[in-house]
């Protein structure tokens, strides 16, 4: 029970960042006002549908529709803030995708802690959920994903990944496993904002 409820909020936490995200891509992409409720809702909710799917386990966001009501008011709300002309800073915007990115890599870490899975399964499914949306919206909107070729993100998701397998490795619980990969994988992508640090590309 207590893993269900830590999923759920994490889950949460990423569905509504991640929402903003997809609309802020689809206005870029000039799409209408259906195309951006699309990807608004498939980035806030394809990695956590791709994990569970992994698992053989009908996703969260299809048994509780309070997900897909949590993604779609998020939609609905940057959609409006948009329409409006209401100045939208970037560094909110920043702060709301690294913030996301954090919440899901800690739920699917804890997916994989709760079916007691390896290190490097805690890490494929910290990563799955932390990029699989935005990976699907790309790709949607005619895009090479944005995780495969610039700036460290899903490279932040693995690593909070592996400190939360650590952490319940110790004996600490998925809680604090949880707790401890939202607050690695915010600081590395933080770091590496701050730095303009990205990962080498061979020429």
């Amino acid at each position: 029970m207590v893993v269900e409820e830590t999923i759920f909020i994490l889950d949460k936490i990423g569905i509504i960042a991640f929402a903003f995200a997809g609309v802020s891509m689809g206005v870029k992409k000039r799409l209408d006002i259906f195309g951006l409720f699309i990807v608004g809702i498939l980035t806030a909710v394809a990695g956590g549908i791709i994990r569970d799917l992994i698992l053989a386990k009908v996703p969260y966001a299809i048994l509780h529709i309070d997900y897909l009501l949590y993604a779609f008011i998020a939609s609905l709300v940057a959609i409006t803030i948009y329409h409006f002309k209401f100045f939208v800073p970037a560094k909110p915007l920043l702060i709301a995708d690294t913030l996301g990115l954090g919440a899901f890599a800690a739920a699917g870490a804890a997916v994989a802690l709760g079916a007691n899975l390896s290190i490097l399964h805690t890490i494929l499914f910290a990563i799955v959920t932390a990029v699989g949306g935005g990976m699907l919206r790309d790709i949607l909107v005619n895009e090479i994903p944005f995780v495969l070729k610039k700036e460290v993100y899903a490279t932040a998701a693995g690593i909070g990944g592996v400190f939360s397998y650590l952490t319940f490795f110790l004996g600490y619980g998925i809680i604090a496993a949880s707790i401890v990969c939202l607050v690695v994988t915010i600081l590395v992508r933080t770091y590496a904002l701050s730095k303009k640090f990205n990962l080498p590309v061979i020429k």
